[in-house]
């Protein structure tokens, strides 16, 4: 396979100097490169080969220098900025400069940015501190359109927004923000006095940056919220950029590297001097500092797909160009089917739970009902007859009944139905719903669809006295119920009236409720409160003589014996049924508690042990 040629790292000695004074800031264009020094303005016509000295004669002295630092370069215009003397234009690659911006003592610039449409934007410290704009054609009309106690700098232009950091030993900073092009600012991502950002560079909806203190921070952008952070052993850069999967950094003894991210670092040269600028531009890498302007080549690196389990894979390639095409489970019978996969990798797994590996013997998974039915039966050679078999094999739905639900399941496995049937009318919420052999009442609630009465799923009984504690297993109670037979424990009045109770491992198994329902989480009990109120569990309690409340939603919500954890079946004054929401680091999860003589919802932490009832919760459409 063919690998694309991109540029990738070079060696530290592959460094070149290319000019031999202290470089405050570098532009590039494609006919024309810029630096400045603190008291000149240099033009190289011919890639950083040769340097002229442009007509810079308005910077003041002070201190004995003139600082010009601010600068910017666009292929057709060169702005500039002096120590107290505000911004400058050149028209004519700095045969001539003109006045344009805000003067005053330490007013100084460290970043200016031209426009698509021909504006600019600026930094400017000092007595005019602040973000400035000026029109197409700059003038005397430059506007500061944020001004707060901090410091600005490095502007970015991204997509439709202008970005800008905010920083000062002394106030609180972060990330700004222009969706306008710079007529208003607004401070997206704050920080605190020593957090300050210094430099960043976004990578689509990821910002990264670098605080005074010497950390290396990630930023999403879509929340504007901190994913990761990285510490930089005290180093603090003062320029990121991002070539080619690897972020380059101006640091105070060299260019620093990093190609995870900014987990970890190394030093690439060019000398131990301090820098305070790195860019790129056409493949080179550009250090200005101290030392002077130094260039770095990028030597050709192979893009292709890394991943060794993709379709796709290059072993040739050493920078993945993201054309990686994913490699999976084809079947889509088995439990880690990859509807995204173009070709076989990942072996094909049966043995989920719930799923195929759920399945006893003589039956199978069906991926459209959700849940385990009987297999194919075996016909006879002659005669088309069922063979002899256990009647149960033909209990399709695995209720231990069979039954005309039954039939009709094996009538429509094998097209038997006679004739046009009537088409059914879709079922909607408040419909009885038939599961594993029983119809159960629901009811809508708002914007939700509930059980009207509570799970009765009972693939086994444990006795009252063992629990998960004892073997970690998913365990079901019929209350009051000390024997191990389901069809015993089915007989109790118990069961009629209560359903099943359930341990905490059974709720996460969910297998009580149908396809398309299950457990509802706290929030979602959360979301039934706001629809009806906090205090009006009376609504959803049964009426008298059978509980307390209205009952005028529907939902008949009973008293019901919960079993403890210690195995003892307890407190008939309550309705306290499970959430699908467990407590972080505890043997506890919630539950939702309705108690008598009380009309609000109480969150209950029940220990996992407990055998408590359910209420299944349609999904959400």
């Amino acid at each position: 396979m063919m690998c694309a040629v991109s540029l990738g790292a070079a060696a530290q000695n592959d460094w070149n100097l290319v000019f031999e004074d202290e470089v405050l800031n570098v532009a590039f264009g494609e006919n024309n490169h810029f630096l400045t020094t603190r008291t000149s303005v240099f033009r190289s016509s011919d890639d950083g080969v040769s340097w002229t000295e442009c007509n810079w004669t308005l910077g003041i002295v002070r201190d004995g220098t003139s600082v010009v630092q601010g600068l910017s370069w666009n292929d057709d215009r060169l702005i500039v900025a002096a120590l107290d003397n505000g911004y400058f234009l050149s028209t004519n690659l700095g045969e001539s400069f003109e006045q344009t911006g805000p003067t005053g003592y330490g007013c100084a610039s460290i970043s200016i940015i031209q426009l698509p449409g021909g504006e600019a934007v600026a930094t400017m410290g000092g007595f005019q501190r602040g973000l400035w704009k000026c029109g197409a054609t700059p003038s005397t009309s430059w506007s500061r359109n944020y001004s707060v106690g901090s410091d600005q700098g490095d502007l970015q232009l991204h997509g439709d927004h202008l970005y800008a950091v905010s920083y000062s030993s002394n106030h609180p900073g972060g990330i700004l923000r222009s969706s306008n092009f710079g007529e208003s600012w607004e401070l997206v991502y704050g920080t605190s006095y020593f957090g300050n950002p210094r430099c960043y560079v976004i990578l689509e909806d990821l910002l990264i940056y670098v605080s005074q203190e010497g950390t290396l921070h990630h930023v999403d952008m879509t929340s504007w919220t901190e994913v990761d952070n990285y510490d930089l052993s005290g180093n603090v850069y003062s320029d990121l950029v991002h070539v080619n999967g690897s972020l380059y950094a101006a640091g105070a003894d060299g260019i620093m590297q990093s190609d995870d991210m900014g987990q970890s670092w190394m030093n690439i040269g060019p000398d131990e001097s301090s820098f305070s600028i790195v860019k790129e531009y056409g493949g080179v890498i550009s250090a200005a500092g101290a030392s002077g302007l130094w260039s770095l080549q990028l030597e050709p690196s192979l893009l292709g797909c890394t991943d060794e389990s993709a379709c796709n894979f290059d072993a040739e390639a050493n920078s993945d160009d993201g054309t990686c095409v994913p490699s999976g489970c084809l079947d889509a019978d088995a439990c880690n089917y990859n509807a995204d996969a173009e070709c076989e990798g990942e072996a094909c797994d049966y043995n989920c739970c719930p799923g195929p590996g759920c399945c006893l013997d003589g039956t199978v998974w069906d991926f459209d009902l959700g849940g385990c039915v009987m297999e194919e039966p075996p016909f006879l050679e002659t005669g088309g007859a069922y063979a002899s078999v256990n009647p149960c094999y033909f209990d399709s739905n695995n209720d231990g009944l069979v039954e005309v639900n039954d039939l009709m399941n094996l009538l429509s496995a094998y097209n038997l139905t006679c004739g046009e049937l009537p088409e059914a009318a879709p079922w909607q919420c408040g419909d009885p719903l038939e599961y594993q052999g029983y119809d159960y009442e629901t009811v809508q609630i708002g914007e939700q669809c509930w059980f009207a009465e509570n799970a009765r799923y009972l693939p086994s009984v444990s006795p009252s006295n063992l629990g998960w504690e004892d073997d970690g297993g998913a365990h079901a109670y019929v209350a009051g119920y000390e024997g191990t037979s389901v069809e015993e424990a089915k007989t109790q009045n118990e069961y009629d009236e209560y359903g099943t109770l359930y341990n905490f491992v059974s709720v996460q198994e969910s297998l009580m409720c149908p396809q398309g329902w299950h457990v509802p989480s706290l929030s979602e009990w959360d979301v039934l409160k706001g629809s009806i109120g906090i205090s009006s569990a009376y609504k959803l309690k049964s009426a008298p003589p059978v509980w307390d409340g209205t009952n005028e939603l529907g939902f008949n919500a009973i008293r019901v014996p919960v079993r403890t954890s210690n195995g003892s079946f307890t407190d008939y004054s309550k309705a306290d049924f499970w959430t699908s929401t467990s407590i972080e680091d505890s043997d506890n999860a919630w539950g939702q508690e309705l108690n008598t003589g009380d009309d609000t919802f109480t969150d209950d932490p029940n220990g996992k042990g407990s055998g408590n009832p359910i209420r299944c919760i349609k999904d959400a459409e």
